[in-house]
């Protein structure tokens, strides 16, 4: 993510909204997108379950049980019912992402889904926002059965369909994983975020013309997609998470005002020094200082 990338962004949001009277919308999954799960589900299921063959990465099939015997299939979908969603923590690589976005007028938003088998996974979730963007999320965070019923131009989403009720106002941009990487269609890695919705917002300005030094994306074609998958990986590969937070960490974040302080080059605003989660058996715990953090807008 460089600067050149971020102003032709700005660019694309501006023309926009000239045109529609809005600004484009993006909507991120979180498990799988925003919090990676898998390594950390394995490592929680393999503890719980000692007597059965541990699970090895990656996982083949979105539904993870898929595939397995019957024994370890409900011994998975027992651990889903009871783990702690508070323990797991964002990719490095998505901060800095979201923070560039939201600084370049993208509405952004989180849609995550329920597992009604897991009472708490709600209020774990709610927490784990709110602890690891210092509320800054809060009121971005949706918690929906059906994705179909939350309203953007482009979702995030690493699940291979995501169908519902409704004809979604959204199109299904896939964030790879190994059970979705055959898939044809748009794809994103943490590193090709700002780049491919940057061309996506630019199809939709009328009459729009890429800058010529702006090597074209060619979407529509799969092979076309693979190759930049595969470049995306291996780039991805070669810089550190560190590096990548530091190139998004100049860039003024829109929650600043200018009494703040400039932020610094590893330190994004919802860090803080202490997980409040690994302190107590609550991942909800009451003793987090609410009254510290500023809200993004009216609670209720």
């Amino acid at each position: 993510m460089t600067d050149s990338h971020i102003e032709r962004l700005r660019a694309a949001v501006a023309l926009f909204f000239e045109e529609h009277g809005r600004t484009p919308s993006v909507i991120f999954d979180a498990d799988g997108v925003i919090y990676p799960f898998d390594g950390p589900f394995a490592e929680y299921h393999n503890r719980q379950n000692p007597q059965l063959p541990p699970l090895t990465l990656p996982f083949e099939h979105y539904e993870m049980e898929t595939g397995r015997p019957k024994e370890v299939s409900e011994a998975m979908l027992a651990s889903l019912a009871s783990f702690d969603w508070s323990t797991l923590h964002p990719d490095p690589e998505a901060a800095p992402v979201l923070a560039a976005l939201l600084n370049a007028g993208v509405d952004v938003s989180v849609a995550t889904k329920h597992l009604v088998q897991n009472i708490y996974q709600p209020a774990a979730k709610v927490y784990q926002f709110h602890r690891d963007f210092n509320g800054h999320l809060d009121n971005r965070l949706v918690i929906a059965q059906d994705k179909t019923r939350v309203i953007g131009d482009w979702l995030i989403d690493d699940k291979p369909e995501v169908n519902g009720l409704l004809r979604p106002t959204w199109e299904h941009i896939l964030f790879t994983q190994e059970y979705n990487k055959d898939l044809d269609g748009v794809r994103v890695v943490w590193s090709t975020v700002i780049e491919v919705i940057t061309h996506l917002i630019e199809q939709r300005i009328t009459g729009f013309v890429a800058p010529p030094a702006a090597a074209p994306i060619a979407l529509a074609e799969p092979a076309a997609v693979a190759a930049i998958e595969l470049a995306a990986i291996e780039q991805a590969e070669e810089t550190p998470a560190p590096e990548v937070a530091a190139a998004a960490a100049v860039i003024p974040l829109p929650w600043e005002t200018e009494a703040s302080a400039e932020v610094a080059p590893v330190s994004l605003p919802w860090e803080t020094e202490a997980t409040p989660a690994a302190e107590t058996n609550l991942p909800w715990a009451t003793d987090v200082a609410w009254d510290s953090v500023e809200k993004d807008g009216d609670s209720k």
